[in-house]
């Protein structure tokens, strides 16, 4: 991680307003949620988990820094703001020209 810090994200799951089966979708959620089902995700895919009670059946490796972030990185990570107007039309040109590169 860079001194200055960086970018954090996390994914997220959300039932439409007009699901057609939002019990089906909250039971997947669960499902998901549920602490064995997340850390099979987790040391599938080697991303870190969020859910503190899928921690004793995570991958060791998967605890430990750099996957699971110390108290002093996650100081130095911050959420991109939300831009609008002028600045996500800066935003949006300078990222168009990096992606020409």
């Amino acid at each position: 991680m860079p001194e200055e810090g960086t970018e954090k994200w996390v994914d997220s799951m959300m039932i439409p307003a007009r699901a057609p089966h939002p019990e089906l979708a909250n039971a997947f959620i669960n499902f998901i949620l549920d602490a064995r089902v997340g850390a099979q995700l987790s040391n599938y895919n080697y991303y870190a988990s969020p859910n503190a009670a899928a921690e004793p059946y995570l991958d060791e490796v998967l605890t430990q820094p750099p996957i699971q972030p110390s108290e002093e990185d996650m100081a130095r990570l911050r959420f991109s703001p939300s831009l609008s107007g002028e600045q996500l039309q800066i935003f949006q040109q300078l990222w168009s020209e990096v992606k020409a590169r």
